[in-house]
């Protein structure tokens, strides 16, 4: 069965790859090690994870153990989205990630977030970023350039600029995020799709689904998900400590799930929400950040542990306020251009922010009213 994606230059992916987020220090390291060992040749990373020190750590041990060559490894990386972008930078970038790895070029480098901001200055700054990207391809330092996030009007504008289309969007993929318009765009372009959240929790609304499937096949539900990725195109990138959940994610090869067992998994993608009904956004962990840039705000949000609400978050006319068990705890005050100020318990003042995009709450706006996933 096959188990490798060719890529638009040619290149063989493997189809199942191993991320690395939360992997850090000497454990982190043996956990990498131990992917490789275990047969991952896939290994994904990113500045924003702070951890390409032990990736590349745990790649040279293998290496120099014999353990596999560098030629059967794929190395991608990205750049890191909380800093400044930009052709220089995206060189700066590439050369940190070179040096922190210890590794003479990196497979695939990618824009992590297509940097949204206020105005129309992201299509610029990816576009820039791009060009330093292309410029170390051709160096020789990268192999391939790819992107992450980046839904249809971000590649539409990347691609009015680039010499080299991605050859990779990295995407929130599974059974119950399909994300089907941007699927579609990137599958008409020829860019692979990788999948860098494949499994689904599961819940009540679809456990007998999920149960169902994975008995008649005999596998996990995780293995399940993997499956189903695989099958519509999507190349996952999975996350474990556990060796014997590394085994059990890469026996994925010895079966195919049936058209109508498809169908059943596609039907999630529906509920509880409509991942659809707006398929050209960022996801839930960037919506309010969306909100913001877009100069919308939120009613109330708040996270929730069984059953009850222990903290909440609401604006009020200056900034933030957030309560803990409904009493006051944190103040977070506008004082000038993209300028905050930090209060404990409302008045304590422990700290300034400085951003680069502004609150900007009005009245009688969309209401954000979702209890957060922890």
């Amino acid at each position: 069965m096959k188990q490798y994606q060719i890529l638009s230059n040619g290149k063989k992916l493997p189809l199942i790859g191993f991320g690395t987020w939360h992997l850090t220090g000497n454990e982190g390291t043996e956990v990498i090690k131990n992917a490789i060992k275990m047969g991952f040749r896939v290994i994904d990373t990113a500045q924003a994870y702070e951890n390409e020190t032990e990736v590349g750590k745990a790649i040279n041990e293998c290496i120099k153990e014999g353990i596999v060559k560098r030629e059967e490894l794929f190395i991608s990386s990205k750049i890191n989205p909380h800093f400044p972008i930009g052709y220089d930078e995206a060189i700066k970038a590439v050369e940190s990630t070179l040096k922190k790895m210890q590794l003479d070029y990196i497979d695939l480098y990618m824009i992590h977030w297509p940097n949204m901001v206020e105005d129309d200055s992201w299509k610029k700054l990816n576009a820039d970023t791009w060009r330093g990207f292309e410029k170390m391809v051709e160096k020789g330092k990268l192999r391939q350039i790819g992107v992450s996030n980046f839904m249809i009007h971000h590649l539409e504008e990347l691609l009015k600029t680039a010499k080299i289309k991605p050859v990779i969007n990295q995407l929130n993929l599974n059974p119950t995020w399909q994300q089907k318009e941007v699927v579609a765009f990137c599958q008409h372009q020829g860019i692979v799709l990788q999948a860098w959240a494949p499994l689904i929790r599961v819940r009540k609304w679809n456990e007998k689904i999920l149960t169902d499937v994975a008995s008649k096949y005999d596998k996990s539900i995780q293995q399940i998900c993997l499956r189903w990725s695989i099958q519509k195109g999507f190349l996952p990138l999975t996350k474990t400590h556990s060796i014997d959940r590394m085994r059990e994610n890469l026996k994925i090869f010895d079966f195919e799930i049936q058209p109508k067992d498809m169908e059943l998994l596609d039907n999630l993608n529906s509920h509880p929400w409509n991942h659809d009904s707006q398929p050209d956004c960022l996801y839930e962990i960037f919506k309010l950040r969306e909100m913001i840039s877009q100069k919308y705000t939120f009613s109330s949000g708040y996270f929730k542990f069984l059953g009850i609400k222990f903290l909440k978050v609401f604006p009020y006319p200056k900034g933030i306020k957030v309560k803990l068990l409904g009493i006051p705890f944190l103040k977070i005050k506008k004082s000038g251009k993209s300028k905050y100020k930090l209060y404990l318990f409302n008045f304590i003042k422990i700290s300034s922010l400085h951003v680069s995009y502004k609150f900007s709450f009005t009245k009688q706006l969309p209401t954000y009213e979702e209890g957060a996933h922890v």
